[in-house]
């Protein structure tokens, strides 16, 4: 019951925040050009590489047996250090940075960015604290109002004319609300302060998972970075706007589950628990949602583009189609990460991003000069090569076979066929095309809903076990105020 309501608490706030950052998206599309977003594309890719290397201690906190005051200033010196470093070189080679991207116009943009990483140190042990104890309540009113700033910044300094100035300054001010929240609802009590014991031990633990992520976000980056080289920056922007109709699917998803996921984990790796049954469960679950949700998605991407990005974004839907249907083929790239982690099976994880890299870089530099649909393309024989990878890592840690692997998919293609049937039939009306009407997109997407609903009750779906038991509880909660007379 308590991871229950620890997703419900973290899909709440995902969801929220993913709301309005689509928002934010479908605002700032329409305000800036495609070269005004593609040129911010280096450093936000800059700022999200830092923050993933100096959150390496926050899966230290989560993971760790025992938290004391002692280990929770490591963590703190361990962030405070990189963030510093970093921000020092950033700043100091923003003039560089500017000119390979052949505007000197951001050389402040980068500068601003080096001042924003400063803050994540004095907020981010506290929030790390806080999903350890699974409290996702406040992690939710911490991040939710971190994503309100940032929304109302960066959308009123694009109005006012700042550009690109507008993503720099948005990071700093969301930076300083988060950090006045953050200590709100935290317990600041020894966490904040510079310590020389422990810090290696949290380098040590966490580092597995900060190189994990830094490689991983590199990797998701060299489209972007052969592009540039290129001087192709409109086709940087193109590319990131079309990563962010593709993603959507995979984020409303696992926005929920991801924060949960390694905590829940490692709690049942620490309590002596296996780890395979739940594992194969939630593939199945998610599976259930991910499956119908990119291939109605990709049915739907014409309106879809046009409402989140607008007109001058639709060269990208064909791409947008590509990317989606390569997502198909990851099913359960999603636990690779958690159960390693939880596991401490370090090598593994780092094993499971780094073979395949070569390859990746390999086919992305060789395809990137021929267009983004080449990029594209190319991702149908990459995403199955990091799936096959994966499988092979956690398949020993785990004991899982093929067969259990079809078993917990099996039902979730027949709930995916159920979905798309319906925009299928809506596509066959309008002849093939898939530039359809805003009214005839929300029947596609009420004829999905209806399809996939009737093949997770046909199928036995453990899903629609779950979402009955959600409605059970809901009614119940409800039922005394609708049903109270006057």
């Amino acid at each position: 019951m308590r991871l229950r309501r620890a997703l419900a608490l973290s899909a709440a706030d995902r969801y929220v925040s993913m709301v309005i950052g689509a928002l934010v998206i479908a605002a700032v599309s329409r305000i800036l050009s495609p070269e005004e977003v593609g040129v911010t594309v280096l450093g936000m890719t800059l700022f999200a590489l830092v923050d993933l290397v100096r959150d390496i201690p926050t899966t230290y906190l989560v993971q760790r047996h025992e938290v004391t005051g002692a280990t929770t200033r490591a963590a703190f010196t361990v962030m405070l250090g990189i963030s510093a470093v970093a921000a020092a070189i950033v700043f100091l080679a923003a003039p560089a940075l500017a000119a390979y991207q052949g505007e000197e116009g951001l050389t402040g943009f980068f500068r601003v960015l080096a001042l924003a990483l400063l803050l994540g140190p004095f907020e981010r042990p506290l929030t790390a604290l806080l999903r350890r104890e699974l409290a996702f309540g406040r992690v939710a009113l911490v991040n939710v109002t971190s994503v309100v700033a940032n929304a109302v910044l960066m959308v009123g300094l694009a109005l006012l004319g700042f550009s690109y100035m507008a993503f720099a300054w948005a990071l700093v001010g969301s930076g300083l609300v988060t950090l006045v929240v953050a200590h709100a609802v935290g317990d600041r009590r020894h966490v904040i302060g510079l310590t020389r014991r422990g810090w290696t031990e949290a380098l040590r633990i966490g580092g597995a998972s900060g190189l994990w992520g830094l490689i991983s976000r590199l990797t998701d980056t060299v489209p972007h970075i052969v592009f540039g080289a290129h001087g192709m920056l409109a086709t940087v922007g193109l590319y990131g706007r079309a990563q962010t109709v593709a993603d959507m699917p995979g984020k409303l998803l696992l926005a929920a589950i991801w924060p949960v996921a390694l905590p829940a984990l490692a709690a049942r790796q620490r309590g002596g628990e296996g780890l395979k049954g739940p594992v194969l469960n939630a593939i199945g679950l998610l599976s259930a949602v991910q499956w119908p949700a990119l291939l109605v998605l990709a049915c739907l991407a014409h309106p879809a583009t046009l409402i989140l990005l607008g007109p001058q974004w639709l060269s990208v839907v064909p791409v947008v189609q590509v990317m989606l249907v390569a997502r198909l083929l990851a099913p359960i790239d999603v636990v690779v990460y958690p159960v390693l982690m939880a596991q401490g099976r370090t090598l593994r994880l780092l094993m499971s991003v780094v073979l395949p890299m070569p390859v990746y870089v390999m086919v992305i530099v060789l395809a990137a000069p021929h267009g983004l649909m080449a990029v594209a393309l190319s991702f149908l024989v990459l995403v199955p090569l990091y799936s096959v990878v994966g499988y092979v890592c956690i398949r020993g840690p785990l004991a899982l076979g093929l067969a259990d692997l079809a078993r917990a998919l099996g039902k979730s293609a027949v709930a995916a066929g159920g979905a798309v049937a319906g925009p299928a039939v809506v596509l066959a009306m309008e002849g093939f095309r898939f530039d359809i009407s805003i009214p005839m997109a929300m029947l596609s997407g009420i004829l999905a809903c209806a399809g996939w609903s009737a093949a997770l009750a046909a199928t036995g779906h453990p899903l629609w076990a779950e979402l009955k038991r959600s409605f059970d509880v809901v009614r119940h909660r409800t039922a005394p105020h609708f049903g109270a007379r006057p």
